[in-house]
């Protein structure tokens, strides 16, 4: 399986993106369900929300897989909404948080589609994991604007001052950004990070992969 470098997108279709992010988080989060599992058994029926939780989170991951490969066949809204719902599901502690989505109804292609779903599943797996148990709603915002289509997302951070701004899924955003003629940005307060993505529409051919 190819490898990430210095550049995280060389030689990377969206679909090898799509399939090589899904794995490598798959990978982590199946090994988080099979050390509860491990629990649950060692401790008999006694755990019976443990056994609920992994069986919950494992079906979150099946379902995240067909999301991701057949990314951009429906309806933008609903698949960006599916995605934030599964990604809480299927991540450990993430029932303790909430995603708030605000999606207009966008004219765009269908690569294009596909890098934003890709965007959303990076963009909300940081803010997850940034984000502390209990704070406000994650927010995310995709809108046309003007001559531009626009995706944000909004997330509290811990006082510490936890940032992803290093983060590999940043470098992922970034290089699509830059790859399809867009621009990022990504801003922190002290208690907020927000990262905004945004392209020309439409999408030129040139760029498609």
């Amino acid at each position: 399986m190819a490898q990430f470098g210095d550049d995280p997108l060389a030689e990377f279709t969206i679909q090898d993106l799509m399939v090589e992010e899904q794995v490598h988080r798959h990978a982590n989060e199946l090994a988080a369900t099979l050390a509860g599992l491990r629990i649950v058994k060692s401790h008999g029926l006694q755990k019976t929300n443990l056994l609920d939780e992994a069986i919950d989170r494992v079906e979150a991951q099946c379902d995240l897989h067909r999301l991701m490969l057949t990314a951009g066949t429906r309806d933008l809204g609903l698949e960006v909404a599916d995605l934030c719902h599964l990604l809480l599901r299927s991540r450990l502690g993430g029932s303790g948080l909430r995603i708030m989505c605000s999606v207009d109804r966008l004219d765009m292609a269908h690569d294009l589609r596909r890098v934003i779903v890709l965007l959303t599943y990076e963009l909300i797996n940081n803010a997850i994991k940034h984000s502390p148990e209990g704070s406000n709603p994650i927010r995310l915002i995709l809108r046309a604007a003007d001559d531009r289509h626009l995706l944000s997302v909004v997330n509290t951070v811990a006082a510490t001052g936890s940032s992803s701004a290093g983060s590999r899924g940043i470098a992922i955003v970034a290089g699509l950004a830059d790859r399809f003629g867009g621009s990022l940005k990504v801003r922190f307060t002290k208690r907020h990070a927000r990262v905004s993505v945004s392209f020309e529409r439409p999408l030129s051919a040139a760029t498609a992969f």
